[in-house]
């Protein structure tokens, strides 16, 4: 009776060892290409990727020298308008976390060429420029963030800034 048992616990045991060496291939691949999808989609209504950052997991040593993408920024090229002294623009990012869950953020952003700051104006949660930007117009710094290369190349590459 035992060897019964054995001999149909071995296939089985080998089935489940190779179903989840594929779970765990997947994730690792799923890891590196989330992004790609969500991109060409994006591209298709018109979207441009503007920006993207990079990250690596502690638990996972090669990510160190293969880092993986955890947050893209998508522009609709149309939607750039100047606001004030800033350049105005419709943006969507999206942030992969640690579970895999990836979440999006639309928003209306304003960028500062001058000073290389960003600021969110408006989101699904209201409009900022109350807290953004004082009544005559200076920026309340709390609220505003250091411009990434990316997309400092991007919107103010061709701008003119006055210092």
């Amino acid at each position: 009776m035992g060897k019964r048992v054995m001999r149909f616990l071995k296939p089985l045991v080998a089935g489940l060892a190779v179903l989840l060496a594929i779970l765990v291939l997947n994730s690792l691949i799923e890891t590196y290409r989330w992004d790609k999808r969500i991109v060409e989609d994006m591209n298709k209504q018109g979207f441009q990727l503007i920006s993207q950052t990079k990250g690596s997991a502690p638990i996972v040593p090669w990510t160190i020298f293969y880092p993986y993408v955890t947050h893209i920024t998508l522009v609709h090229p149309d939607s750039i308008k100047p606001f004030k002294d800033f350049i105005a623009a419709d943006v969507i990012s999206f942030n992969r976390n640690e579970l895999g869950m990836v979440e999006s953020w639309p928003r209306i952003v304003l960028f500062d060429c001058a000073s290389k700051l960003v600021a969110n104006l408006a989101d699904q949660q209201g409009r900022y420029e109350s807290q953004i930007l004082r009544p005559d117009g200076v920026q309340v710094k709390k609220w505003w963030f250091e411009m990434n290369d990316q997309m400092n190349s991007y919107f103010c590459k061709d701008v003119k800034v006055a210092r």
